[in-house]
């Protein structure tokens, strides 16, 4: 009795320790599947949030084009076509007058040329002459509050024009003008 006892406890555990290999490597198997189709799942999901956020900002950009067209039109009132860049001089002679500035003014530099995306500029340099709150006025009015042209200053120098000239100042400034 005890070696046919012994025998068929080896046989019982054996079949149980093949029983929970199985269903071990069974386990296994599906965990391996389960976790790769949580993957593409989650995948989808970032791809469908994703397009969602997509959807939002054109139907956000589709509500603000009439006021983006708006500002377009008065970026292209602002900015001069290119050939209007000939009306600047003409333009800084009359504002250098309202001001009792004596100005003169050249184009240096390279032209960059408009693109859809950016406004084309080409470089300016000029010389004022006049007394200081009469320059002050003149370059204001060219970078700030001009409906004409759009401007930048660069640089900019200002000194006394010579002894005993207590109110006479020369002004040369350096910047760029844009266009579309």
């Amino acid at each position: 009795m005890p070696d046919h006892f012994h025998r068929d406890v080896i046989i019982s555990v054996s079949s149980i320790v093949l029983a929970f290999a199985v269903l071990g490597g069974i386990l296994f198997w599906l965990g391996g599947s389960i976790g790769s189709k949580v993957a593409k799942i989650a995948e989808g999901h970032g791809i469908l949030y994703g397009r969602t956020r997509s959807i939002e900002a054109l139907a956000e950009f589709r509500q603000s084009a009439p006021e983006i067209k708006k500002y377009g039109e008065d970026m292209s009132i602002l900015l001069p076509a290119q050939d209007g860049i000939l009306d600047f001089r003409r333009w800084l002679d009359d504002t250098a007058r309202t001001h009792r500035v004596v100005a003169h003014s050249s184009f240096e530099g390279n032209t960059v040329p408009a693109s859809d995306a950016a406004a084309g500029s080409i470089g300016f340099s000029m010389d004022a002459t006049g007394s200081y709150g009469d320059i002050q006025g003149f370059f204001h009015e060219l970078e700030e509050t001009s409906k004409q042209f759009l401007l930048t200053l660069n640089a900019m120098t200002l000194l006394r024009s010579g002894p005993g000239t207590e109110d006479a100042f020369h002004a040369t400034a350096q910047g760029q003008m844009y266009f579309r």
